[in-house]
């Protein structure tokens, strides 16, 4: 099958406007990020566990960022005639320096991003067996991404050979991979706060009357949205391989940001909804004693004002001691 889609020049440009879109929304999350974690009372090993992902992920992203900058400059400008087949030839061209470093780049940022992904499913479920599967497949991205990376570099054979059978052989099952583990880990880590959050709701319901909302709903569903950003990205990518559309470009350019997202939202999310005042929402407040308590408010230590975390920030601690 011949390569179809826009024009490799096309999806540079497309590619570098978007990703840069992407990519400023992801400094502006990241600054948040960085507030948030250093503004909480959080313990250090998850402080610097959350820091140390968050600013890899920021150099990762940032980098690609800067090197696509150098690549478009350099093809559409500065090396536009030095091919004779013009900007697009350039962009075929897999002995740029770029090209390399942008896969590899790639590459990192999805084994961090993964890994993350099954990490928290670890943390839910504690088990190493429900991670068992993710952890395989992770190792799989790994190697394929890897032998991807060093074929690319390689094999000078041919202008835009990624599409060819020899680089599809690693490329599909890298994608295959991340996908299926990303699409795994989220939905267990969701399965279990769902079904943590019914079992604490029933229990304290029947001891202080607390209401029918499920306080871990808001939760599962931040981790879901997560996990679904990333997974149509991931599998949009996959798509535009498989029928070998140039537009694969620009996809792969979209994921980077994309990925330094999902993790900035997540915390940011948590954060907030784990200190807001209240957890469920209702019309007010109602007697402490009544079965149809529409508020769970903060209650403070030695009657001060600043308090501790609400009763789903407890919850967290006991899904996510890690965390």
């Amino acid at each position: 099958m011949t390569p179809n889609g826009i024009s490799l020049d096309m999806a540079s440009i497309l590619g570098l406007a978007l990703e840069s879109v992407l990519y400023g929304i992801s400094l502006l999350l990241f600054a948040g990020t960085i507030w948030v974690l250093f503004t909480r009372d959080s313990p250090k090993r998850v402080l610097a566990c959350k820091l140390v992902v968050s600013l890899a992920l920021f150099a990762l992203s940032t980098a690609y960022w800067i090197v696509d900058v150098i690549r478009c400059i350099e093809g559409l400008v500065l090396y536009r005639d030095s091919y004779l087949g013009g900007p697009n030839a350039f962009f075929a061209d897999r002995a740029q320096w770029t090209f390399a470093v942008q896969n590899l780049l790639y590459l990192l940022q999805t084994l961090v991003g993964d890994g993350v992904v099954i990490f928290r499913c670890y943390v839910a479920w504690q088990s190493w067996k429900v991670v068992a599967l993710p952890l395989v497949l992770w190792v799989i991205v790994a190697a394929t991404g890897a032998g991807t990376v060093y074929t690319l570099i390689h094999n000078k054979d041919g202008e835009n050979d990624i599409f060819a059978s020899e680089t599809g052989l690693l490329i599909t099952p890298f994608l295959v991979s991340s996908l299926v583990a990303n699409v795994f880990s989220t939905s267990l880590l969701v399965y279990r706060l769902w079904v943590v959050g019914r079992r604490a709701e029933r229990l304290m319901r029947q001891s202080i009357g607390y209401p029918h909302r499920s306080m871990i709903a808001p939760l599962a569903r931040i981790f879901a949205d997560a996990g679904l950003l990333y997974s149509i990205t991931l599998l949009a990518v996959l798509l535009t391989f498989v029928t070998q559309n140039q537009g694969l470009y620009v996809t792969l350019d979209l994921i980077m940001p994309i990925i330094s997202i999902t993790f900035y939202m997540v915390i940011l999310r948590v954060e907030t909804r784990t200190t807001s005042g209240n957890i469920t929402r209702g019309s007010g407040r109602a007697p402490r004693d009544s079965n149809t308590t529409q508020t769970l408010e903060h209650r403070p230590e030695g009657g001060g004002s600043s308090g501790k975390y609400s009763s789903m920030s407890t919850m967290l601690t006991v899904l996510f001691p890690a965390s």
